[in-house]
């Protein structure tokens, strides 16, 4: 019973197999209220900005123009840690 279960199951998903698609993912996760871009020593000789949330945004959506099976998730906390939280008690 439990081969003609598996069996079946291997051949309703055959169909989905002909339509596979490559997918990109963009994950973030805590961002820790990070707003704005700075420079680091170690990454590029600290000439180029990273992090900061226009960048991300910048960056997300020039992966989508290229590649419309693009998905960006955030994991969430993202509004605690430096300064900012702090002024505005981690309210939106």
């Amino acid at each position: 019973m439990k081969l003609k279960a598996m069996s079946a199951a291997l051949l309703l998903t055959l169909p989905f197999w002909a339509c596979a698609k490559d997918v990109t993912i963009i994950y973030t996760n805590d961002l820790h209220a990070h707003v704005e871009p700075y420079k680091v020593p170690w990454i590029a000789d600290g000439k180029r900005d990273i992090g900061g949330w226009a960048n991300i945004t910048t960056m997300v959506k020039q992966e989508k123009a290229k590649n419309n099976a693009t998905r960006f998730f955030d994991a969430g906390d993202y509004f605690t840690g430096p300064y900012i939280s702090s002024l505005t008690k981690a309210k939106r």
